[in-house]
């Protein structure tokens, strides 16, 4: 028993010595795996510093040789940099891995892409414009019509080409219909001036001048008529600090061209004067002026105009008849004073008649706009015409954009002659909200009375008065 007594004893003290010499064994094993790490990470490190004198040495000779050539890492294409860049945020590169000059990216409601050394650019254009319409009539047995369409969609592109060439191609896709508005090459290499050739605006007129992105109603005035709108030409433009001069020869307007007869020509010109053109404190005055030669002296020509709404059917029209050739000539005055804007222009169109005696049509506007939150209307000398609102407070900085409040009156008389187109007066009121710098949404009410429109008696009557309510919807980048 004693003996039993005795290996027991033995046995429970000898256990716990053989699990110190387990762990012990095992305590010598994890040491030397930390020793062997311990080896790789200063073999590392000083893998590492010899890697960044190389680096180093590279960068200080480009320096000085101007020289692109440096140090390579397997696998890594490497561009010269100082030795303090491995610890600091990359640093745009004088060049990219394939050779070619870095890419910035600015944001104009679209992003534009521009060459580092600004000779080349290209950026996406556009528009949306969607508007829904009521009507009423004040004319007995007239309706006219309501609903909805889309105003205007297009895309395009712009941008520059070699530093002194300027391009814009942009496509029309409303009316269900694929057309080309603005389609040119400008060459804006010399100093205050610039020669322009493909399809765009001629020059007349400041509210035709304007883009439609930034007149302060929905529609510009029906006076806008009688300047023919884009054909195919070639202009040139000059200015100085305080005028603008833009002349060109033009193709025959699209609207008068006539399959299987020549192309007829025109010849227009405008000049501005800008004697005060601070910010918020613009005086301006112009005068423009065309010619056009109709095709073989046989083409026909029509004036047609509606009350400040697309949708509406036009309700003053000259009918189609044959003609040999048209001029106008018109004048115009503007004036900025802080947030409130005041522009006029009147003018005259004379149309000679192939069969008619010669006629002569008027028209023009009145209009003051005010920015209620204070922003101001941008004015180019250069251009001779205004540029967009840009609210101070967008509503997606947490403002709330900026409001225009704008009232206007227009004339058209297309009676003379043979010819009773219609006499118009109308009044709009216009209020635009800019949430953003490329957005608008504008709310307009027109009042229209015409009168003597008996060539053509538009849905049957000479007469036309009623009431407009539109809304439009608008982005453009």
């Amino acid at each position: 028993m004693k003996r039993y007594v005795m290996t027991a004893l033995m046995a429970t003290t000898m256990w716990p010595l053989g699990v110190v010499a387990q762990q012990s064994s095992d305590t010598d094993r994890l040491l030397k795996i930390i020793e062997a790490q311990n080896a790789r990470i200063e073999a590392l490190e000083n893998r590492l510093k010899g890697l960044e004198g190389k680096l180093s040495a590279s960068s200080s000779g480009s320096s000085s040789s101007g020289s692109s050539s440096g140090a390579s890492i397997p696998g890594v294409t490497t561009a010269p940099v100082q030795a303090s860049a491995l610890a600091a945020s990359p640093q745009p590169s004088s060049s990219s891995a394939s050779g070619q000059p870095p890419v910035q990216t600015t944001w104009k409601g679209a992003p534009e892409f521009t060459s580092a050394d600004g000779a080349w650019s290209f950026k996406p254009r556009g528009k949306i414009q969607i508007d829904a319409v009521a009507s009423r009539s004040r004319e007995a047995g007239v309706d006219y019509e309501s609903g909805t369409e889309v105003r205007r969609i297009r895309l395009g592109m712009q941008g520059r080409i070699a530093r002194d060439f300027l391009y814009v191609a942009e496509l029309e896709f409303a009316d269900k219909k694929v057309g080309y508005e603005d389609l040119y090459l400008e060459y804006v290499g010399w100093k205050n001036f610039a020669i322009r050739v493909g399809h765009h605006e001629a020059p007349v007129s400041l509210e035709d001048e304007t883009s439609d992105n930034d007149v302060p109603f929905m529609e510009r005035s029906p006076y806008n008529e009688l300047t023919l709108g884009r054909s195919i030409g070639v202009a040139i433009a000059a200015n100085g600090d305080f005028w603008s001069v833009k002349t060109g020869v033009f193709g025959e307007p699209e609207q008068t061209q006539q399959p299987g007869l020549d192309e007829g020509w025109r010849v227009s010109a405008r000049a501005t004067v800008a004697p005060l053109h601070d910010a918020g404190r613009v005086l301006h005055a112009g005068v423009s002026a065309y010619r056009t030669d109709l095709s073989n002296g046989n083409a026909a020509f029509r004036v047609r105009a509606r009350p400040d709404n697309h949708l509406i059917t036009p309700l003053m029209d000259t009918g189609s008849a044959a003609a040999k050739d048209i001029t106008f000539v018109g004048a115009e005055l503007a004036a900025v004073w802080g947030p409130f804007t005041a522009q006029t222009e009147w003018g005259r169109q004379t149309v000679d008649y192939q069969l008619l005696p010669k006629s002569d049509f008027w028209g023009g506007y009145g209009q003051v706009a005010w920015v209620i939150t204070g922003e101001l209307r941008p004015y180019s000398v250069a251009k001779g015409n205004f540029g967009r609102i840009q609210p101070r407070h967008s509503l997606n900085d947490g403002g709330y954009g900026a409001f225009e409040l704008a009232l206007r009156y227009s004339h058209l008389d297309l009676n003379d002659g043979a010819i009773s187109g219609g006499v118009q007066d109308l009044w709009t009121l216009g209020l635009t909200w800019y949430p953003t710098p490329y957005v608008r949404l504008l709310a307009n009410w027109s009042r229209f009375d015409i009168r003597d429109g008996f060539t053509v008696m538009p849905l049957g009557s000479p007469d036309h008065k009623g009431d407009v309510f539109g809304i439009r919807a608008q982005v453009d980048w």
